[in-house]
């Protein structure tokens, strides 16, 4: 698969459609500063799905497209095409060539089109991924930003490893399974919630259920308990009932007696009551009467004020209608005056614009006649400036084209004078023997190799000897080198060694008295006590205070010799004599009797020996080491002066190349010089043909003509201005009096419909007075008729009072029957409710019972109504004790069974899930450093060799940069150039961070190929030597 070639339409300087056509192998794009060449690095970087601005070098998307120029119109769309080779499939597409396109239009969104279709970002950037053409930003590398791959911070730089390595994918597949890891860990705590409520519910409906048997075995005996206390109620009430029945009897009987009296005497009284009612009707029908005649009289009157009030606004109406027609005829008197003022001012301007017409027609004949003189003489003028004009353009096309000639052989017989230059002192090189240089090179290789390796043999068997001894010294060390506890003999005497055979002496605890020995939990124990005077004499032993530098009580009785076999002869010869505690040898030995000897804790005699053997085999394989070094140094000096001479030799190589196409330009320069000094002979001649032509012109006549034509324009201008303000001011005229006119005609109409409603006025008011005069005469029969009517009243009242009183007396004789009655009546009414309240409590008793379900139960005298409550208010105590109660408890219980064991199954698999998923990315993990050290190590050791390659030596390798967790943040670039110590890459001159970034780059290139690489000017900070590297490792 390769590109073939790349079209850019309308894409910043591209204005035109420009095309590409790309090779298998490397293809050059070259051209002066300015003429777009990293445009084109941009417009890959656009078509493989770049889209932060910074990297395409604009501020905004519409910089990408083509902005204008002094020629040509800015455009709105731009596009970048290329046509890719698929004849390997590659790619995932059947077709041997794929045209892939983006467009961007200004203010829209970009697209793509893949073989004529359209698609998408995503689509396009996965069907790249598939052939590895990913991770731009090292395929492509624009202009000046060489170093930047170098100085990169060291997290950008891992980033760009993971990329290589392909750790992208898994790490966002990583995030993926952490965010499924995180709503997995959701999911289970809430099915964790649901079952712990399931659970809990599943318990509640257990007790439950057990409260609801209990229950019904309480009622049972509830029930069997309240049917005898219902039938000893029964039984009560019954009795009673049959006592009031019999009294009610008697009773009914005393009610009839009563009865029969008051009817006769109620007879009495309806009769006159039927009487007294006659004569109230009467007196209501004259009493209503006289009401009728009252409001009659007061309508009458009401009318009488609201017709008043009428005329009295109809007389106003007509006063306002007079004083309406007297300002509309004032009005009608002025607009006459107006229309006639008007006439006046149109007649003396229709004067004015006829006389201005005329002055204006005979300025325009005037205008006609210079018009036509001027323009015969404006044409014969255009015809004598187009012959100068076509003269002097081909005189300046000739200037130009000798002016061109001249620049281009001025450039041709420069670069022939540089290249004279270049030659000179190429002409005496001679080749060198390259691979007689290349046999001695790489025997030297191979004994430096051989020096290397034993060299590194012999390092490890000094570090192998440094862990030892470093291990043995610690030993001694920690042997020199005691911790005493407070208040014991070794702090108090300042013990700051260890001293062979007394480490557990001197950890004995220094008391006062015997009591604090006891309050103590040492072994060992000194008292604190003063002595006499107990010095000896030594016999020829050395008291260990002298050795020490310590004279201390404590330390009367040690003695100590050089050897064992010393010591027991000294014990032996004066343990009778003086006071010996122990003898501590300088060999490792404590005896503490003739016959009791015990080794040293505090150090071995036998590791001190083999520490100091040791060192001295430590000094001479480094004396071995340090001569191969040497040996090694001589012999990279000589690997150094071959390379030197091997650099040379091809250098020499090369420049001979160099001149021989150096002298065949020369020759094809002279040649094309001779041609442009031809042509230059050529176009000055014609130029001088061209300069031959004169001609004359007098513009005297026509500049006058054009001054006579613009003065009568200016007037004609003037006077049509004046003639346009005259007839405005008479239309003006015209208009106001039609107004006029028509005001007087809307006056006219509006005295008319006065008039009209003049008389119309004066009609209502005359049938308003008619109208008055009726009511007033109404008015009138009304109160006399009030008056007979008011008279008839006073009689009837006469005779409703004699009746009255007959009535009283007959109403007094009724109460008293009455009362006698109600008597009676209250009694038999108290034994009927008793009678009624005992079969209503019977009737509740006995549908309390059906209510219940319960039945009458058989009584008898000697049962207690209070002992049966008591027993049944125990039992309902017991059963109120047991509620709340849930009696669907019961069927729920094998339903909540399954629901709780249902959702135990699906809390498994959420945590089964979770396992999953954690052992995922744990895999996941190990995968991403797995392939990060695969990458790091590969990328490491092609970088270390490409270097070599590049610098000849030196060393060079990349390092990682850990966190405080041993885990990999970053990654650092660190080198070491040929003769020179390590330094930071910030002060590499220009052209090293340049090659050492392309080392860099192509170890990339090696871990992680790409189709393709675009790479601009990435060779700007190098020498002509280093370029010459560069291209061979391109």
């Amino acid at each position: 698969m390769h590109i073939e070639s790349i079209e850019i339409f309308g894409f910043k300087t591209f204005v035109n459609n420009t095309k590409f056509i790309l090779g298998r192998g490397l293809t050059c794009i070259v051209g002066p500063n300015g003429s777009g060449k990293s445009n084109i690095v941009d417009a890959i970087r656009f078509l493989f799905g770049e889209n932060r601005l910074s990297l395409l070098r604009a501020s905004e998307s519409s910089d990408l497209i083509f902005a204008g120029s002094v020629s040509k119109e800015p455009m709105n769309v731009a596009s970048v095409k290329i046509i890719i080779n698929n004849e390997d499939k590659l790619l995932p597409l059947k077709t041997p060539r794929i045209i892939i396109e983006r467009r961007i239009i200004r203010g829209k969104e970009t697209k793509y089109i893949v073989n004529g279709n359209d698609s998408s970002l995503q689509s396009v950037q996965e069907l790249f991924k598939s052939s590895n053409i990913f991770g731009l930003t090292h395929a492509i590398v624009g202009q000046g930003r060489i170093e930047e791959i170098l100085l990169a911070k060291p997290e950008e730089k891992k980033s760009m490893i993971d990329r290589v390595a392909g750790i992208t994918d898994l790490r966002k597949r990583k995030e993926e399974a952490k965010k499924k890891l995180e709503e997995t860990e959701d999911n289970l705590a809430k099915a964790s919630v649901v079952l712990s409520s399931v659970k809990n519910e599943y318990d509640r409906v257990l007790r439950e259920a057990k409260k609801v048997h209990i229950y019904y075995s309480l009622m049972s005996d509830l029930k069997s308990l309240e049917e005898k206390l219902y039938g000893l109620k029964l039984f009560k009430l019954r009795r009673e009932l049959s006592s009031l029945k019999i009294g009610l009897n008697e009773k009914k009987k005393e009610e009839t007696g009563i009865q029969e009296k008051l009817l006769e005497v109620k007879g009495q009284y309806e009769k006159l009551s039927s009487e007294l009612e006659a004569k109230l009707d009467v007196f209501e029908t004259y009493n209503k009467k006289r009401e009728d005649l009252t409001i009659k009289k007061n309508k009458i009157l009401n009318d009488i004020d609201s017709i008043k009030n009428l005329i009295e606004i109809k007389e106003n109406e007509l006063t306002e209608q007079n004083l309406r027609k007297e300002r509309l005829l004032k009005t009608k008197s002025y607009i006459y005056s107006d229309i006639e003022n008007n006439k006046k001012n149109l007649e003396k301007l229709k004067e004015e614009l006829l006389q201005v017409e005329n002055e204006e027609n005979i300025l325009k004949s005037q205008f006609t006649i210079k018009k036509n003189q001027r323009d015969a003489l404006e044409e014969e003028y255009n015809r004598f400036n187009e012959e100068i004009e076509q003269r002097e353009s081909e005189r300046i096309q000739i200037e130009r084209k000798i002016s061109a000639f001249e620049k281009e052989l001025e450039i041709i017989r420069r670069r022939s004078f540089e290249l004279e230059q270049k030659i000179a002192p190429l002409k005496n090189l001679i080749p060198a023997d390259i691979s007689k240089i290349n046999l001695e090179l790489e025997e030297v290789n191979k004994v430096i190799e051989e020096k290397k390796k034993v060299i590194v043999d012999k390092e490890k068997e000094i570090a192998v000897l440094e862990f030892r001894i470093k291990t043995l010294k610690n030993i001694l060390d920690s042997a020199t080198i005691p911790s005493f506890k407070n208040g014991t003999l070794g702090q108090i005497l300042g013990i700051n060694k260890n001293l062979f055979g007394l480490k557990d002496y001197f950890e004995g605890v220094v008391v006062e008295s015997v009591e604090d020995i006891r309050k103590e939990n040492a072994k060992r124990f000194f008292i604190d006590v003063p002595l006499g005077d107990l010095s000896d004499a030594q016999w020829g032993l050395k008291p260990i205070g002298e050795v020490i530098g310590i004279d201390s009580k404590f330390l009367l009785g040690i003695y100590y010799t050089e050897t064992l076999e010393e010591a027991i002869e000294k014990f032996k010869a004066l343990y009778k004599k003086i006071f010996i505690r122990k003898i501590v040898t300088g060999d490792g030995y404590v005896v503490l009797s003739p016959f009791e000897v015990e080794k040293s804790s505090g150090i071995n005699i036998e590791e001190e020996h083999q520490y100091n053997a040791l060192l001295t085999e430590l000094q001479s394989l480094k004396v071995i080491v340090q001569n191969e070094k040497n040996d090694l140094n001589i012999l990279d000096n000589r690997r150094r002066n071959l390379l030197n001479e091997l650099n040379l030799a091809k250098d020499t190589e090369r420049k001979i190349l160099e001149r021989e196409k150096l002298e065949d330009e020369l020759k094809n320069n002279k040649i094309e010089i001779e041609k442009f000094e031809k042509l230059l002979t050529d176009l000055k001649n014609e130029r001088a043909e061209k300069l031959k032509f004169k001609a004359s012109f007098d513009f005297s006549k026509l500049s006058s003509l054009r001054s006579e034509t613009d003065k009568l324009k200016d007037e004609i201008s003037k006077l049509s201005i004046k003639r346009r303000e005259i007839e405005l001011k008479i239309q003006n005229l015209e208009n106001e009096n039609n107004d006029l006119s028509k005001r007087i005609e809307s006056i006219d109409r509006d005295l008319i419909e006065i008039d009209k409603r003049y008389g119309k006025i004066l009609k209502e008011i005359e049938e308003k007075k008619n109208a008055l005069n009726n009511e007033i005469a109404l008015l009138n029969e009304s109160e006399l008729e009030l008056l007979s009517v008011s008279k008839e009243i006073e009689k009837i009242k006469d005779e409703l009072n004699l009746k009255k009183v007959e009535e009283g007396n007959l109403r007094v004789m009724l109460e008293k029957l009455n009362d006698e009655k109600e008597s009676i009546h209250g009694v038999i009414e108290k034994i009927e409710l008793n009678i009624a309240r005992i079969e209503v409590g019977i009737g509740s008793i006995i549908n309390e019972l059906e209510e219940k379900g319960l039945k009458e139960a058989p009584v008898s005298n000697e049962l207690s109504e209070e002992s049966l409550k008591k027993e049944i208010e125990r039992l309902k105590s017991e059963i109120e004790n047991l509620k709340p109660l849930d009696f669907t408890s019961v069927d729920k219980e094998g339903e909540l069974k399954a629901n709780y064991e249902e959702k135990k199954v699906v809390f498994d698999d959420i945590a089964n899930a979770k396992k999953e998923l954690e052992k995922y990315i744990n895999e996941l993990e190990h995968t991403i450093k797995e392939k990060f050290e695969e990458t790091f190590n590969a990328l490491n050791k092609h970088f270390e060799r490409i270097f070599l390659e590049i610098f000849g030596e030196g060393e060079a390798k990349i390092e990682k940069i850990l966190d405080e967790f041993s885990e990999v943040k970053g990654v650092e670039i660190s080198v070491r150039l040929p003769f020179k110590k390590k330094q930071p890459l910030s002060v590499l001159s220009g052209g090293e961070k340049s090659l050492v970034a392309l080392a860099f780059l192509f170890a990339i290139f090696e871990v992680n190929p790409s189709p393709f690489y675009v790479l601009d000017e990435v060779d700007a900070a190098l020498d002509d030597e280093n370029v010459y590297k560069f291209g061979k490792l391109l």
